[in-house]
């Protein structure tokens, strides 16, 4: 199991399987002794400790077999099982900065409950989303942003905009026809973040995957809630 291995041996698989899906090729242990500024040599003995584990295995310059007598070139990919153990740690770690994330968000909801506490929020949210380098992070915020904005300007807007997100015939149609609905009634306000929002939010969603969309379909719903709305029957 990857979850037994040195967090060094840990840092090249990972460097490894990151050049090898790049690439499409198998690596050098020499382009991986760059990328991570270490020695070939300490490289090359991490990837044959690696192999031990049946973690990487070699392939050969030339037709895929170890040649006869002579010079060679070994490179190293990553197994199945190396990739299978090392996307479920990844899928496990963006998940955990999900719930982070929404639990960090959804805290400010309750200081936007209160008297006069929505503005101080919105400009906040604002602040945030322009130094936010992660593209599904970033439409949390966005989704955060339309929605506060709109238990403040629109309430019935982000009733119907709920209502269009329950009965949408999938999760991402549903989150396109609920950002726009917001978009569109407080624009029409004059609130100017809505603008921002819109110019970025929905190419992001158009391009985010199913997982991501479904986690904001449900922040949606969630901040919603704290909000105080919800969708009609």
């Amino acid at each position: 199991m990857i979850t037994r291995l040195t967090e060094r041996r840990k840092q090249f698989l990972t460097k490894l399987i990151q050049i090898y899906e790049k690439t499409g090729a198998p690596v050098h242990y020499e382009d991986l002794a760059r990328s991570l500024s270490v020695s070939k040599w300490t490289a090359y003995e991490v990837i044959r400790a690696l192999r031990k584990e049946g973690l990487t295995e070699p392939v050969y310059e030339g037709n895929g077999q170890r040649p006869g007598p002579g010079r060679w070139r070994v490179h190293f990919v990553p197994t199945a099982k190396a990739l299978g153990e090392v996307r479920a740690q990844v899928v496990s770690a963006v998940r955990e900065e999900w719930r982070r994330v929404e639990a960090s968000l959804l805290r400010r909801l309750q200081d936007a409950g209160r008297d006069g506490g929505a503005p101080a929020v919105l400009r906040a949210l604002e602040g945030e989303m322009d130094v936010t380098p992660d593209s599904t992070v970033w439409c949390a915020y966005g989704v955060v942003y339309l929605t506060v904005a709109g238990a403040q300007h629109s309430r019935t807007a982000l009733s119907l905009g709920l209502r269009m997100l329950r009965s949408a015939p999938g999760p991402l149609a549903g989150m396109l026809v609920y950002t726009s609905s917001l978009v569109g009634a407080l624009t029409q306000l004059g609130i100017s973040g809505a603008d921002r929002v819109a110019e970025r939010l929905p190419a992001l969603l158009a391009r985010t995957g199913a997982d991501e969309i479904g986690w904001l379909a449900g922040l949606a719903r969630r901040a919603a809630g704290e909000m105080g709305v919800v969708a009609p029957a």
